[in-house]
């Protein structure tokens, strides 16, 4: 029987061996799907984010915050292992490379493209309302402080309401082409009131202004028709 007590403690030895080895194995397998899930979910982060830049015009997404998805995207892609990218991943990653470049250059000259349509519109702010989650996620992470992520925030609503403006007060200069200067102060004073809303959160006082002096020139423009007429 003693002679049995080497050959039981060597199976011992070997059991333990077996399932130290696949509880490694079984660690580093589900280590490396969860790598793989990581990656995966970064990858489809920095798609949403590039369609997003790609979409908004730097009137609607100032420099600070466009730097801030540029440095994500392009540090996300480069992140990534080369196997993991498709084509059209690595185009974006040379596109956003060379776009957060310029963004640093002397003579970058910000786009102030407007929204003067309807789709044009719900494409911005479709747009807009997809970095608005990033941003809580990176706060959350402790990616950005609590007053970086207030700013981003603040942008991105002030934003939302611009294109709302523009467009409204695109809406009111077609009027005025057609003649057409009751509905034209309809528009103009919705867009007032959009930005009255928002200088609640944050001052735009001369976009206000700016609105309330087409308003008034309408008005005085509608005031003398009226005389006219009374006449």
């Amino acid at each position: 029987m003693a002679d049995l007590i080497p050959y039981v403690i060597w199976v011992l030895i070997f059991a333990l061996i077996i399932f130290v080895s696949l509880v490694i194995y079984r660690d580093h397998e589900a280590r490396k799907i969860a790598a793989l899930k990581a990656e995966e979910e970064l990858l489809q982060r920095c798609d949403k984010l590039v369609q997003a830049i790609k979409i908004l015009p730097d009137r609607y997404c100032p420099l600070e915050l466009k730097t801030m998805l540029l440095t994500y995207v392009v540090h996300g892609y480069s992140k990534a292992s080369i196997s993991s990218l498709t084509p059209e991943q690595v185009s974006y990653k040379k596109e956003m490379t060379l776009l957060f470049e310029a963004t640093f250059e002397e003579g970058y000259v910000a786009s102030e493209e407007k929204v003067q349509t309807m789709g044009r519109l719900e494409q911005v702010q479709q747009a807009l309302l997809k970095i608005s989650p990033f941003v809580k996620r990176q706060l959350e992470q402790k990616q950005i402080d609590r007053e970086s992520a207030k700013d981003y925030l603040e942008k991105i609503r002030y934003s939302h309401a611009l294109s709302k403006i523009d467009l409204l007060m695109r809406q009111a200069e077609d009027l005025l082409e057609l003649d057409k200067k009751a509905q034209a102060l309809e528009k103009y004073r919705s867009a007032l009131s959009e930005a009255e809303q928002i200088n609640l959160l944050i001052p735009c006082d001369e976009l206000i202004e700016r609105i309330s002096n087409s308003i008034n020139k309408v008005e005085r423009r509608l005031q003398i028709n009226q005389n006219t007429e009374e006449e």
